[in-house]
């Protein structure tokens, strides 16, 4: 019975929230269908006696050499994309709306990247472990709701890059079991996107 109630329950956050939200039949901004599937996430981890709360900071990990190498490469692949193709959009964002830029670098990790992997890390993996046994599919099925979630942007762009970064986080998460590591490593991703000028293919806000 339990893992019948964990396959609906996936299927609705993962599979059917997205895609309402994508229809236009959930109302208002991004942030909130985020923050109230954080909420949701944060308290069933919380009242589950099995979950380690240590997984929720930087449980003792300092390896940080392959994210740091990692980074550095796609920062260079990204940067050079954009000079090829979008020479004009580089650094647009600092450049052009330097405000903006500043409150993205600041809350982007707080109100974007950490609430995105306590659900898509750190919940997805500790519940549903119990549904599919396979690590190499569970990552693999992660990867793939993660770059599903990108249907709301509607540009084939963030569904690729959504796929092969939620590769990358998955493999950081299941190697550190650390919510502030994956979460790290996911912010200066995205502050990377905002700043070299790739925003507009995910979300940039309108003030």
């Amino acid at each position: 019975m339990k893992k019948y109630l964990l396959t609906a329950e996936l299927l609705l956050l993962f599979i059917a929230a997205p895609l309402l939200f994508y229809l236009d039949l959930i109302p208002g901004p991004k942030s909130v269908p985020l923050l109230l599937a954080f909420v949701y996430c944060f308290l069933v981890l919380m009242l589950d006696k099995s979950f380690d709360r240590k997984m929720l900071g930087a449980n003792r990990f300092r390896g940080f050499g392959h994210i740091l190498k990692r980074f550095a490469l796609t920062a260079a692949l990204l940067t050079l994309y954009i000079l090829i193709f979008e020479p004009e959009n580089l650094f647009i964002i600092p450049r052009e709306r330097p405000a903006l830029w500043l409150a993205i670098m600041v809350f982007y990790p707080i109100w974007s990247a950490l609430p995105q992997e306590l659900i898509f890390r750190v919940f997805f993996f500790h519940r549903y472990h119990l549904i599919i046994s396979n690590p190499n599919v569970l990552v693999l099925i992660n990867a793939l709701l993660f770059a599903y979630m990108h249907i709301i942007f509607n540009n084939w762009i963030a569904l690729a890059g959504g796929f092969i970064i939620g590769i990358f986080w998955a493999q950081t998460y299941l190697r550190t079991k650390s919510l502030l590591t994956v979460s790290a490593e996911h912010a200066i991703y995205g502050n990377l996107v905002y700043t070299i000028g790739m925003g507009h293919y995910f979300y940039v806000p309108d003030f």
